[in-house]
């Protein structure tokens, strides 16, 4: 099972994370959201139909939909003090020949679990967004929002413990990750469904958070831009972040 996330409910993925990590929290940088705006735009070239109102008596367009949309996700809050647990796949040896390991033991082979400061974290995600995907230990590349859900893949309440029902408090539903997936069965069903029998194939709908060993998978993409404000005297830095959705070939 998953460990905790802190009591964070928004996290930020390296790439350089890996598939099945059992522990939420390695190679990310949690965030304490105070609002947060989900935009899907959806761009359909509409062409407007000569003589149709003359025809008709009313004027109309037709709709050709290339299955194209611009999905983003605005979040602002507040960054805190946290621990920051980075996972490395070889550290060098004149890193650990300077350890003093009675001193730091924090660091066990390639993991390394720090206590930074507000101002820290602020100043460690500006050069994480400044960086590119050949970076991987830099680039952020997953935003993981966990929201309530009471429904399934199979439009029924969860029926695994709590048993939920439609008399159920939402605060007491299953946490899952937000995603633009659809609930499709076991693949290829209901929502998935397309015209002349054909399924959606990347709309797996995710798991619970408490489901075992299956990672979080949140919404992929990139950070388009990122922003702090430093307020004198106090612990804690303001930010606001838009986060794009898209599909890196390169990466």
């Amino acid at each position: 099972m998953p460990t905790d996330t802190g009591g964070h409910y928004v996290l930020l993925s390296l790439q350089s994370r890996t598939d099945g990590e059992p522990d939420p929290r390695h190679n990310r940088v949690a965030l304490k959201a105070e609002n947060i705006s989900i935009s899907t735009n959806k761009d359909v070239l509409a062409l407007p139909i000569p003589f149709s109102g003359i025809t008709g008596g009313e004027a109309t367009k037709i709709a050709l939909d290339f299955g194209v949309s611009t999905k983003t996700i605005s979040v602002s809050g507040v960054i805190t003090s946290q621990n920051i647990y980075k996972t490395f796949n070889v550290l060098d040896t004149e890193y650990h020949e300077v350890l003093d390991n009675s001193l730091s033991p924090t660091i066990s082979e390639n993991n390394i679990i720090v206590n930074m400061g507000a101002h820290e974290v602020a100043q460690l995600i500006h050069s994480y967004v400044d960086s590119s995907f050949r970076q991987q230990h830099q680039n952020l590349d997953e935003l993981i929002i966990l929201i309530r859900s009471k429904v399934n893949k199979d439009y029924q309440y969860y029926s695994n413990s709590p048993t939920i029902n439609e008399g159920s408090d939402i605060e007491d539903a299953k946490l899952i990750p937000f995603t633009y997936k659809v609930r499709d069965g076991d693949g290829g069903k209901l929502d998935g469904r397309q015209s002349g029998g054909t399924f959606t194939t990347n709309s797996q709908w995710p798991n619970t958070y408490n489901d075992g060993e299956n990672d979080l998978k949140g919404v992929g993409g990139f950070i388009r831009s990122f922003s702090t404000t430093f307020i004198p005297g106090q612990p804690f830095v303001e930010f606001s972040l838009d986060f794009e959705q898209a599909s890196n070939p390169l990466g």
